[in-house]
């Protein structure tokens, strides 16, 4: 059992049994077939772990909520349609950066839709990095953390900074 786990199940047994059981390796290659790029190792193993949740939960800061193999497939195509159907592709000047990128994995979510992404752009500094993107008209992706690291470690520390500030008292 995960130290999240661990502490869910002493404090939240409720929010731990809404979520999801482990993903199949077919579920989630299914949805890196979808996307056409492969998972950072730490969202498969993430996924290994839980596959999303059973409903909206806010589990994450940021009142986010995990998606599962085949929820990340279904907003990123989600994503990809808007944005194809609206310019969403080119970063406008007075943007930091374009609605939506191909390369960005939207692995959890707000209530109202706003999309925590992993950033796997090439060649920037912010490649690999987690941040927010926002599925209104204007864009807003903030960066919770700059982690100029590669793409298989920027989950890692976001869960462990989230464990963390769950497990210790206040």
């Amino acid at each position: 059992m995960s130290s999240i786990d661990a502490w869910l199940a002493a404090h939240a047994p409720v929010t731990l049994a809404m979520l999801n059981s482990s993903a199949t390796a077919e579920a989630v290659e299914s949805a890196q077939q979808v996307l056409g790029m492969r998972f950072p190792d730490e969202l498969t193993e993430s996924l290994k772990c839980h596959d999303g949740a059973i409903d909206w939960m806010s589990l994450f800061p940021e009142q986010q909520s995990p998606l599962s193999a085949s929820g990340i497939a279904r907003q990123w195509q989600i994503h990809m349609e808007t944005a194809s159907d609206s310019d969403g592709f080119v970063r406008r000047p007075w943007d930091d950066e374009p609605w939506w990128h191909p390369r960005w994995i939207p692995w959890a979510e707000t209530a109202d839709g706003v999309a925590h992404i992993i950033d796997l752009r090439p060649g920037l500094t912010a490649a690999g990095s987690a941040g927010l993107a926002t599925t209104a008209a204007a864009t807003s992706l903030i960066r919770i953390r700059a982690w100029p690291l590669t793409c298989a470690r920027c989950l890692k520390p976001f869960i462990s900074d989230a464990a963390s500030a769950a497990c210790t008292p206040t």
